[in-house]
């Protein structure tokens, strides 16, 4: 409980973790704004909110991942591992400790990020398409859920790619290139297209409902989506705590 303390004071105490909260809270504000107005006026009110809905979620877990990785490579870049081990008598506590912080703060994010969508997206496409947008309608409740669920895994597997990267950097332009460039191509490969399903960021539209994917490619439907994206999570939790227990922390 200790580490677990420290490591929500240093987040709540810190800039980082504050601004990079308002600043997917602000972009997602722009997006909804923007999709909500630029909507095809002939789709139906629940599946233009899921789309707004699902936009929001993606800036909510970038970012969430984005300070998962500060959160840990921040110790290496600042000299502060030496003495945060030291706090504690089993090194592993701390990475449990951090695992545990940056999901709760991922679900904090995610949560920010849907009321903005709720918020504002309800009555600009009520607005746009002349029609009730209702909460009620058949997939937004999952979608919502979804949203959350994601922002906090990859919060979560921030951490672990920070605890395998350790450079803040490296670990940063890694996860930005392969969520925003790397699976996108992939996607477009007829051949490899079926390998892009079991992907993080595919996971993740699987959940959301995301829609606009490339022609042959087929999501997974959200139980298996959502536990195969859990998974990750394990797994790069797991192996970012192996690498960390292991290595020396000069």
């Amino acid at each position: 409980m200790r580490a677990l303390h420290a490591e929500f004071r240093k987040l709540v105490t810190t800039r980082t973790g504050l601004w990079l909260t308002i600043v997917s809270v602000v972009v997602s504000v722009l997006f909804t704004i923007l999709i909500s107005l630029n909507v095809d006026k002939t789709d139906s009110a629940s599946d233009a909110l899921q789309t707004v809905m699902s936009v929001t979620s993606n800036f909510a877990y970038v970012f969430a991942a984005i300070l998962g990785i500060i959160g840990l490579t921040g110790e290496y870049r600042h000299q502060t591992v030496t003495p945060t081990f030291l706090s504690v008598p089993v090194r592993s506590g701390v990475i449990v400790a951090k695992l545990v912080c940056y999901l709760l703060w991922g679900v904090l994010m995610g949560v920010l990020n849907l009321v903005v969508a709720v918020a504002l997206g309800v009555p600009l496409l009520k607005h746009r398409i002349y029609a009730d947008v209702s909460l009620s309608a058949s997939g937004v409740h999952s979608t919502m859920v979804s949203a959350i669920v994601i922002s906090a895994i990859f919060g979560i597997i921030g951490v672990g790619v920070g605890a395998l990267v350790r450079n803040q950097a490296a670990a940063i332009v890694v996860l930005v290139l392969y969520l925003f460039l790397i699976e996108n191509i992939l996607s477009a490969i007829h051949a490899v297209q079926k390998v892009y399903t079991y992907l993080p960021g595919a996971l993740a539209s699987a959940l959301t409902g995301s829609q606009g994917q490339p022609d042959g490619v087929h999501l997974l439907h959200r139980t298996p989506a959502a536990l195969l994206l859990i998974a990750y999570g394990l797994a790069f939790a797991l192996a970012g705590a192996v690498l960390t227990v292991r290595r020396d922390v000069t």
